[in-house]
């Protein structure tokens, strides 16, 4: 047929066109994947492209849409500043010293044991399942039914759909892995935790923002975030530039519920609506219930997916859990999957063996879990702490009229500076995040590192440091403002 008129000059511009097409879609594909392809010179240059991006810091944490350095490098580069404070890490170290005695218990036994089985079998010192050893997943089991889901699951949970890895970063990796092809997108919905989007970028994926579907949304309704009218406006978005959105395919919703950022909870009416969504696309759900216990305020409850998909045997819908929250043991380094996806629970096995959480930290967490009692109570009284904290930082914030979102759980507070950028750009809000760094000394994390739809929101991590020392920070926050 080609070779006839007029179909052969039909086809002629057809091939242009299709190269064409392809040649910007490699370009853009290029341009978004490797921020620079210029060589440096000196010992960076002797690195790969991902190295380089990884030297100049840019390879996890970017804000894409500002020229404002990461927040966790400036973070990392002010440590050694007595004046400085940092309200922009969401790490929970207010909580630990009501666990420290079980904690210390479990480690006691746990050395006990190795010692006495060292010279047989290794002890805690040995290898174990890649998936975590068995008698973790098996109190996990019953504590993410028990404390997770609050109970309310109708049976038991199967310690074989679960997967323990060295935190919920290397997780996150393993699934996406698993789950995504090089030049999928996935959808975040915003604004989101930054983490997110350096996890997918550095997979060959699109991290693609889901923006509030309701008009003028100031995040006040949660629920718009992943209504089917936003997951479709975001699906059917042209984010990579290329020439036909059709060639994009989207393999993932990935989302954190409770809210990071926001503190807010999802009803179980959207999630359902979000899910079912998804499925009818053959789309993965990826939930980060990492703030599961840390609901604080009062009258409020978790709608968790081990519960509300129970009964869901698609394999569609994966859970992710860590204790790096809840238990303010961030540096212990273990995360959860819980999958009832047989061939996906299998993947990251494998994939575990390379990322596994120590044998000797496994065996304190087990510890730590059978201890049902000590572990309820020290949940009711992180609660607390972390109602009391958020207390005394939205006074001071409501105090100086500062708007933000008073949240339902988490260990932050967002909030809404828009009134005190001279433009509505998000180089403005890099303008004042520098000036209340510099100035104020204090670290917050800008709305652009979280995929936030307008420029001028802020988080405040009210958990990272003493409650008094937060507080005097939220204080020179105020300070520097009013006097701007």
């Amino acid at each position: 047929l080609c070779q006839c008129q007029p179909y052969k000059s039909m086809f002629s511009w057809l091939e242009v066109t299709v190269g064409v097409g392809a040649g910007v879609a490699a370009v853009a594909w290029l341009y978004y994947t490797y921020p620079s392809l210029d060589k440096p010179t000196g010992p960076a240059g002797t690195l790969s492209i991902r190295g380089r991006r990884a030297f100049s810091g840019r390879l996890f944490f970017r804000d894409r849409r500002s020229s404002a350095p990461s927040y966790v490098i400036e973070h990392i580069n002010r440590l050694g500043d007595p004046d400085y404070t940092c309200l922009s890490i969401a790490e929970n170290k207010l909580s630990y010293k009501l666990l420290q005695p079980t904690v210390s218990k479990a480690l006691h036994e746990v050395a006990a044991a190795t010692d006495s089985c060292a010279s047989q079998c290794g002890g805690s010192l040995g290898y174990t399942d890649p998936a975590g050893s068995p008698g973790l997943r098996a109190v996990l089991a019953d504590f993410l039914a028990r404390e997770v889901a609050g109970n309310r699951c109708s049976g038991a949970i199967n310690p074989e759909s679960i997967v323990c890895s060295a935190g919920l970063a290397a997780t996150t990796h393993m699934i996406l892995m698993a789950l995504c092809d090089v030049g999928d997108q996935v959808l975040i919905p915003a604004p989101s935790y930054s983490g997110f989007d350096g996890t997918v970028r550095d997979h060959r994926v699109f991290a693609v923002p889901v923006q509030s579907s309701k008009p003028g949304a100031k995040w006040d309704d949660i629920d718009s975030n992943i209504s089917v009218e936003a997951l479709e406006n975001a699906q059917r978005r042209d984010y990579t530039h290329t020439a036909s959105e059709s060639l994009i395919h989207t393999s993932v919703l990935l989302l954190s519920s409770p809210s990071n950022p926001t503190g807010q909870l999802y009803s179980a009416a959207a999630l359902k609506r979000a899910v079912q969504w998804a499925q009818s696309h053959g789309i993965h759900t990826v939930i980060d219930e990492v703030y599961a216990g840390s609901v604080h305020q009062e009258g409020e409850n978790h709608c968790s997916a081990l519960e509300l998909f129970e009964s869901d045997e698609s394999g569609l819908v994966h859970t992710l859990y860590g204790f790096a929250k809840d238990f303010g043991m961030a540096g212990w380094r273990v995360g959860v999957l819980h999958s009832k996806n047989t061939a996906l629970i299998s993947a990251v096995r494998t994939m575990a063996h390379q990322c596994e959480a120590s044998t000797l930290t496994q065996s304190v967490i087990e510890r730590v879990l059978r201890d049902t009692h000590a572990v309820s109570t020290y949940l009711d009284e992180h609660r607390k702490t972390m109602r009391t904290a958020c207390i005394a930082v939205s006074d001071a914030l409501r105090r100086a009229r500062i708007p933000f979102i008073t949240p339902s759980a988490g260990v932050f507070v967002f909030i809404d500076l828009r009134g005190y950028l001279t433009s509505p750009t998000f180089e403005d809000e890099t303008k004042l995040y520098h000036e209340l760094l510099d100035r104020a000394k204090v670290n917050l994390t800008p709305g652009g590192a979280m995929n936030c739809g307008e420029p001028g929101y802020f988080r405040i991590c009210f958990a990272y440091n003493a409650l008094d020392e937060t507080v005097r920070a939220v204080e020179r926050v105020i300070s520097v403002l009013e006097s701007r």
